[in-house]
């Protein structure tokens, strides 16, 4: 099932780029009245928000096997997806939806550096499922509700217009990907 969701997010990406991606930008660009609800919840993408609080709570509960783990656990799922996010988006070097605007440039230029070729993956997507799916795996009754706000962070991208949606897909997905593999190396005694 596992693998199926993979094939299928990929795909949605690929399919997304081609026939998605502008058509969603145009319209969040022309239609702005939700920018400043989305402009809240964006800001909850932000890496520091999480590896904080998780160091802190290793650091000071670092006696109690099970607490230390967790924080672990959260701390180097938002760190390891934020350092593959940062690498790929160099390799990818995508525009950014207000290129299309200014310039109307679309596409990847790859193997390039700047704020407006970081496109690909978006990293408060990546960062907001990284930390919300580990988060899921260490509070599993609210999985539901972390896995809301993460989507929330994600589609506040793209109405800010920061990235497209096939960039939002990619950083749910590596986000995902991220802290599922942690998790399977830290727990694997503990949970098969």
């Amino acid at each position: 099932m596992k693998y199926l969701v993979f094939f299928l997010t990929i795909l949605t990406i690929f399919v997304s780029i081609f026939f998605f991606d502008k058509d969603i930008a145009i319209f969040f660009e022309k239609n702005r009245d939700l920018r400043d609800f989305f402009e809240i919840v964006t800001f909850f993408g932000r890496a520091e928000l999480y590896l904080i609080p998780s160091l802190l709570v290793y650091l000071i509960y670092r006696k109690k096997e099970t607490i230390k783990r967790y924080a672990f656990f959260v701390f180097s799922s938002v760190a390891l997806s934020g350092i593959a996010v940062n690498i790929l988006k160099i390799i990818f070097a995508r525009y950014r939806p207000k290129m299309l605007f200014s310039e109307n440039l679309y596409g990847f230029s790859w193997f390039d550096i700047g704020y407006n070729l970081a496109s690909f993956p978006s990293g408060h997507t990546t960062i907001a499922f990284a930390a919300m799916v580990s988060l899921s795996f260490v509070w599993s009754k609210f999985r539901y509700i972390f896995l809301s706000i993460a989507a929330l962070i994600g589609f506040s991208r793209i109405v800010l217009g920061a990235h497209y949606l096939s960039d939002v897909l990619a950083g749910a997905l590596l986000g995902s990907i991220t802290s599922y593999i942690i998790y399977k190396k830290l727990f694997r005694n503990n949970h098969g």
